[in-house]
């Protein structure tokens, strides 16, 4: 029996991607009204047992899907260690608002006996596997994701915008890469730069990577792009060879019913718990080791990205 704790990517991402898995959801009564709101989630309202509210579902579940900001998730996560009837979590990233935080979460689930899997997306995307070994193959490698976030787009000022709690380029969208890079062999980091209006922000992060056997790897998201795309390239014989280019990571997948396209993302990252432990602990170990490397290699430089591409790689 799962829960959720947070009422955005939690409802109408996981909440889908949970009931559609045939997995049982309890959930706090205050987040009824919200899915009865939203078209595409009223019909898994009937489906789901309602609880009196948080404390009640948490009580309820065996399992939980922590989808909250940083600075909230580390204290949830902190508070199952203590609930040994609750054995599995699935937590959103970034794990905790900094890389040493996560670090000793994981480690902290791992004594606890807690089974856990992170919403690193990318990992479960519709072309990884098929990219994999071409990712892989030594030649140089390229990615670029470049787009407007939503924080940037209507000029919020939330907590997506700001690296100490969770925020920016690298810590909430490059994690992703940061992922991805991890599990294909990459652990030294060469270079990153984080680069924003104001050095409380990071609007735009790149970074070069290098691995056994592997070539370089030069990485660029810009979350504050007048482009968009998402693009994975090698370098060949002097030649450029474009392994894959689409608007956004995600465009591949098919939405069901009007609902978020990274349902089926969700789906396949909720299979894995069909899977060893072992092996997903030992990546997200390794994707932390590489957070912490990156943010202790990273520079700041002040560099306007409003309506324009900052990245030298464009």
């Amino acid at each position: 029996m799962f829960t959720i704790a947070g009422s955005g990517f939690g409802l109408y991402g996981y909440l889908p991607a949970l009931v559609d898995a045939g997995e049982e959801v309890v959930l706090p009564a205050a987040y009824r009204a919200m899915v009865v709101a939203r078209p595409e989630l009223a019909a898994y309202a009937p489906g789901v047992r309602w609880a009196a509210d948080a404390d009640a579902a948490l009580e309820g579940a065996d399992a939980i899907v922590i989808a909250t900001p940083p600075a909230r998730q580390l204290e949830l996560a902190l508070r199952c260690l203590a609930l040994p009837s609750l054995g599995t979590l699935l937590l959103e990233k970034p794990v905790a608002p900094t890389p040493r935080e996560a670090i000793a979460l994981l480690d902290a689930l791992r004594r606890a006996g807690k089974r856990y899997r992170v919403g690193y997306t990318l990992l479960h995307a519709a072309w990884a596997g098929r990219l994999a070994a071409a990712m892989a193959s030594g030649a140089p490698l390229s990615i670029r994701w470049r787009f407007k976030a939503h924080h940037y787009a209507r000029d919020l000022r939330n907590w997506k915008r700001f690296p100490a709690q969770g925020g920016g380029a690298l810590r909430f969208f490059g994690i992703h890469v940061l992922a991805l890079l991890a599990r294909i062999g990459y652990r030294e980091v060469l270079d990153s730069v984080l680069r924003a209006d104001s050095s409380d922000e990071a609007a735009c992060w790149e970074a070069s990577f290098e691995g056994p056997g592997l070539g370089r790897c030069t990485v660029l998201v810009d979350s504050r792009s007048a482009q968009t795309g998402f693009e994975v390239a090698l370098e060949r014989g002097g030649k450029r060879e474009r392994l894959l280019r689409l608007d956004d990571p995600f465009a591949e997948e098919v939405p069901k019913g009007g609902g978020d396209r990274r349902i089926g993302v969700l789906a396949r990252l909720l299979a894995t718990l069909d899977e060893r432990d072992a092996p997903f602990a030992a990546l997200y170990d390794e994707t932390d080791r590489l957070w912490l490397a990156t943010e202790e290699a990273s520079r700041f430089e002040r560099a306007p990205t409003a309506g324009g591409d900052a990245g030298r790689g464009a």
